[in-house]
């Protein structure tokens, strides 16, 4: 019995040792081969930044090994947490909370995330910018169409930037002036933004839109036997003899009385090929503080209504389904984006509710 008191009590020791070991704070420049479960949070001057636990690491090379930056002064349990510009982080908490922390002056600065959003909002914008880009292997190139707000309190085109490898302007057809009231109103609205959920009817769906979807189904149909015993529907591998086509002709009628809700989350699931090539369509707000609120959509082939748009202000991003901008930049540069069939939009819906 005593010895089996002595065996419990060293392993006991030994329990203890270890984890005080475990919690002891590496010294800045130390190296380790392999972590135990680093979290990728950006990538700056040739450098890739992860954070494992509270702790901070950077290599330089692929394959390399890991130094040891700093620990993290707060948990960062409960969010996520990211690498921004200029050697900070941004650890976007669920409760809303936004910690910015410099890692050159160890200052942490918090905020709510929709103060954020409403102290943008009570600044006069006072630049749009509209953007088109796009980026692959072999090719890289941006557009940007700049208004200024104007002493009559109207925006007036004051500049036009054009950069990267040859390709034909997207823009064209554009007004020299955008009325001030419809800026002022749509940044009223950028609050908002953070909690709207699209419904079907705001959309726009016509009675055309889901005739066409039908009869690209039925055609999809009356195909079938030329296609092999296992086709791609989407992103989807199916079984040609598996697909329920009445059932398909039934998720299209009950679009139209989807929940917002149910509705967001099967625009947000694209589906989307993954390619190395991208797509983006944006615009750009700044107020008078120099704050600066991007709105925009990247994929490889952006859908009709170029959903989901990723908005972002100082480093914070949400991706939302929200026609409110794209209803915007409609009053805004008509031409632009034009108008377009939504068959590919309610396609996507169709194919999100059918493999739940």
């Amino acid at each position: 019995m005593y010895l089996l008191l002595i065996l419990l009590l060293s392993f006991h020791v030994g329990i203890v040792a270890r984890g005080q070991g475990a919690l002891k704070m590496p010294s800045i420049g130390d190296s380790i081969k392999y972590l135990q479960n680093p979290l990728f949070i950006g990538y700056i001057c040739g450098k890739e930044y992860v954070i494992d636990g509270n702790d901070i690491y950077i290599r330089k090379t692929y394959q390399g090994a890991w130094y040891f930056k700093e620990r993290v002064p707060f948990d960062i349990a409960n969010g996520t947490i990211e690498m921004l510009p200029g050697d900070s982080l941004l650890f976007s908490r669920n409760d809303n909370t936004l910690l910015y922390y410099s890692l050159k002056d160890k200052k942490i600065t918090a905020i709510n995330r929709d103060t954020l959003f409403r102290n943008f909002s009570a600044k006069p914008v006072t630049t749009i910018i509209f953007e088109n880009a796009s980026s692959g292997c072999y090719h890289g190139y941006y557009d940007e169409l700049i208004y200024t707000l104007g002493d009559g309190g109207n925006y007036e085109l004051s500049g036009y930037n054009s950069a990267g490898t040859k390709h034909t302007c997207v823009f064209r057809n554009y007004d020299y002036e955008i009325a001030g009231d419809m800026v002022y109103d749509f940044a009223q609205q950028v609050p908002e933004l953070l909690y709207e959920h699209t419904k079907a009817g705001s959309i726009g769906f016509t009675e055309s839109d889901y005739k066409e979807s039908k009869k690209a189904f039925l055609d999809f149909a009356k195909n079938m036997e030329f296609y092999d015993s296992s086709l791609y529907w989407g992103m989807h591998r199916v079984n040609k003899t598996s697909l329920n086509f009445k059932r398909i002709s039934r998720l299209i009628d009950s679009i139209k009385d989807l929940s917002p809700q149910v509705l967001d989350s099967c625009l947000m699931n694209s589906g989307e090929m993954i390619s190395t090539s991208s797509t983006t369509i944006g615009i750009k707000l700044a107020n008078e503080d120099g704050q600066v609120l991007y709105i925009y959509h990247r994929s490889y082939e952006p859908n009709s209504l170029n959903f989901p748009w990723t908005i972002q202000l100082n480093g914070y991003s949400i991706s939302k389904n929200d026609i409110s901008v794209n209803n915007f930049i409609k009053k805004a540069y008509p031409s632009w984006l034009g108008e377009k069939s939504h068959s590919d939009i309610i396609e996507q819906i169709v194919q999100s509710l059918y493999f739940r």
